[in-house]
């Protein structure tokens, strides 16, 4: 895991993270930064957010078809992400960690970890129809 040196911005950017429970893109991090960082432009929060990612800070979240999203929580865990409104949120259950022994011992492999995204339609969406 690679060290990342502290600096002002980054500090912002991992702070304003840590505010959300939405999962925000780094475009919507940008925005939300410049209100208090006038100066800080849209790349350096894109390379932060890698550097903090790689640095194991924070977790980047890849989904098929959809944008990165940024979680301020390192703490692997899983999330759902409701096709309707594409709202992602934390599920609040332990990990299983079985599962990596299971995939090593079918593929022959070393497996240090797993990422699970569900998708499916929120409570809120289902409330709606």
């Amino acid at each position: 895991m690679p060290d990342v040196k502290y600096s002002r911005q980054r500090a912002a950017i991992k702070s304003e993270l840590a505010k959300h429970k939405d999962h925000p893109t780094a475009d919507e991090l940008y925005i939300q930064l410049r209100s208090c960082n006038p100066n800080i432009s849209l790349g350096t929060v894109y390379r932060n957010l890698n550097q903090l990612a790689e640095a194991e800070q924070i977790l980047r979240i890849a989904q098929e078809g959809g944008p990165v999203r940024f979680d301020g929580n390192p703490i692997q865990h899983y999330h759902f992400v409701c096709n309707t409104c594409e709202r992602m949120v934390d599920i609040d259950m332990p990990m299983h960690n079985e599962l990596d022994e299971i995939v090593a011992q079918e593929i022959g492999a070393q497996v240090k970890g797993h990422s699970v995204l569900f998708y499916g339609v929120c409570k809120d969406c289902l409330n709606q129809s």
